[in-house]
């Protein structure tokens, strides 16, 4: 299963790029790829235009497998469009090489495999991904496997970039314009355990940033 770090948001209310706030004595970007990197075969942060040098020199600097982190920003038609955009543009640029590359092996089928976060959700349930990635590998028909109203924690299938094509060249950049084309399965939120649904939260304005340092 590959990645798709979405790390190119305008961040309005938290008034600076939240991937690169410190957390733990690094950036919050930094503590997802630690937590990423051991389930996933390659990493893809997808940026802005303007985030795009910060987010490399990061990823430079404390990783010393290149070929595994990638950074790219949105494909140019696109830029501006989106979270729909920042998926299409890590799916497009995602080849199986990457992964050839990175761990010396032969592709695997679910290298189709995406698991889409947003760089505003630090906490990452092991487990739970572990579910959601084994229910899209044993049903082969779901385009996505999600949580319950979390459509940026959630894995989806590289065939549905001809989906995100289609949104984006009709300018339907909603997520629930790309999940009505798809075959999307939600797990209820009220499955989960306690635990598990801490995974949801988002870091969007400066008091969440404080509510999230005095937990560390």
């Amino acid at each position: 299963m590959q990645c798709i770090i979405l790390a190119g948001g305008q961040s309005r209310r938290m008034g600076q790029p939240k991937a690169f706030l410190p957390y733990k004595n690094k950036t919050i970007l930094e503590a997802i790829i630690d937590q990423l990197r051991e389930v996933c075969t390659h990493l893809i942060i997808v940026t802005s235009d303007q985030l795009y040098d910060k987010a490399g020199e990061i990823i430079q600097s404390a990783y010393d497998l290149p070929a595994a982190i990638s950074v790219v920003a949105d494909v140019p038609e696109y830029t501006g469009a989106g979270p729909l955009a920042g998926i299409f543009s890590g799916m497009s640029t995602a080849e199986t090489q990457y992964v050839k590359e990175a761990w010396n092996e032969e592709a695997k089928p679910e290298d189709e495999l995406f698991f889409v976060i947003a760089c505003d959700m630090p906490y990452i349930c092991l487990p739970l991904l572990e579910r959601m990635r084994k229910m899209a590998a044993e049903h082969v028909e779901y385009d996505a496997v999600m949580i319950e109203k979390q459509p940026f924690h959630a894995i989806y299938r590289r065939r549905i970039v001809s989906d995100l094509r289609h949104c984006l060249d009709r300018r339907q950049l909603r997520m629930n314009d790309l999940l009505q084309k798809i075959h999307a399965v939600e797990i209820p939120m009220s499955e989960l355990p306690h635990m598990a649904q801490i995974a949801f939260t988002n870091i969007n304005t400066p008091e969440d940033y404080r509510t999230l340092q005095q937990r560390t």
